[in-house]
């Protein structure tokens, strides 16, 4: 097949199947009583929230790779790709399901996930320093030039990895807000991947996009289902494997802006709580939460955000191509 047709068809695939299964797929999740349990130290708002379907994740997980299985994609590079984003989904899984059978808000540990997403991140590492020798090279933004980082790239990768996953899984606290991010996310990729060495790798990000587009059908506000941890903690690994595999790590930063001012407020905030005995720097953190407290109208708020990860991305491309 043809690029352009590969294109497409990794992009509509799992666009369409998100689209026809939902709904089936949301009366599963209710009859089985998977419900979202809601933080009580959370904006008020969100105490209506509490039950609606979640796990739908596991969706957006099948989407992407369904265009891999019916292209017959088993390249080795596809093959990791799988493995980390499977791997990756157990762990959000499991947070899931212990928040839905011990009714709380709160699944495993920090230091649980923190330590298996580790073992993740050194398994991709390890890979790309083995296996993806162009990859070592890590592309720097404006100067538009490689530096080679050798061995190091496996802790740049862990380190990549565990911000990625963490960082969209902070970010998914509104509807229809990571779903939109990632999305922009991904599809700028493509298009720089695209404008430069149109790397197979690009598909991938079309299976994001599209399965990201096509969950948003249910996940916009008001939301009939919730991605939970399987699908964030997923959607953060398989972000991270495609700019591990074509040494983007950088411009990562760059297009997924959002994702860092989302980090960055939960880590000031609570550094700050520390240093300051008690005082805050946001009303709430994630940074969402704090323009929700503000006032603003969570539809707003997922608006602006997404308008604002445009602008990222398109500062992203131009210092890129």
């Amino acid at each position: 097949m043809s690029y352009l047709s590969n294109s497409i068809l990794f992009f509509s695939v799992p666009f369409i199947w998100i689209l026809l299964t939902g709904s089936f797929f949301i009366k599963k999740l209710k009859k089985h009583e998977i419900g979202q349990n809601i933080r009580e130290v959370g904006p008020s708002s969100h105490l209506e929230k509490e039950g609606i379907p979640t796990m739908g994740g596991i969706l957006i997980i099948s989407g992407i790779l369904l265009p891999i299985i019916l292209t017959n994609s088993w390249h080795l590079d596809f093959i990791v790709f799988i493995v980390v984003v499977i791997a990756t989904a157990i762990i959000g899984f499991s947070d899931d399901i212990i928040k839905i059978k011990k009714e709380r808000s709160l699944g495993l540990t920090a230091r649980q996930k923190i330590l298996l997403q580790v073992i993740i991140g050194l398994i991709l590492g390890f890979y790309v320093y083995l296996f993806l020798p162009d990859a070592k090279n890590i592309f720097i933004p404006i100067s538009k030039t490689y530096l080679n980082f050798g061995i190091y790239i496996i802790p740049v990768i862990v380190l990549t990895y565990l911000s990625a996953v963490n960082a969209v899984n902070l970010t998914d606290g509104l509807d229809g807000l990571a779903s939109s991010i990632t999305f922009v996310v991904a599809v700028t990729f493509f298009i720089i991947i695209t404008n430069t060495t149109k790397s197979p790798i690009g598909f991938l990000a079309l299976s994001i996009a599209g399965a990201t587009l096509g969950f948003l059908w249910y996940n916009s506000k008001p939301a009939t289902v919730f991605m939970g941890d399987v699908g964030s903690l997923s959607l953060g690994a398989a972000l991270a494997v495609i700019f591990s595999y074509t040494g983007l790590e950088l411009v990562l930063i760059v297009i997924g802006g959002i994702y860092v001012l989302e980090a960055l407020s939960v880590i000031l905030q609570v550094i700050y709580f520390k240093v300051s005995s008690g005082k805050r720097i946001f009303k709430m953190s994630p940074l969402h939460h704090h323009y929700e407290l503000k006032g603003l109208n969570e539809t707003k708020i997922v608006y602006r955000f997404t308008l604002v990860s445009i602008i990222f991305s398109i500062i992203g491309i131009l210092i890129t191509i």
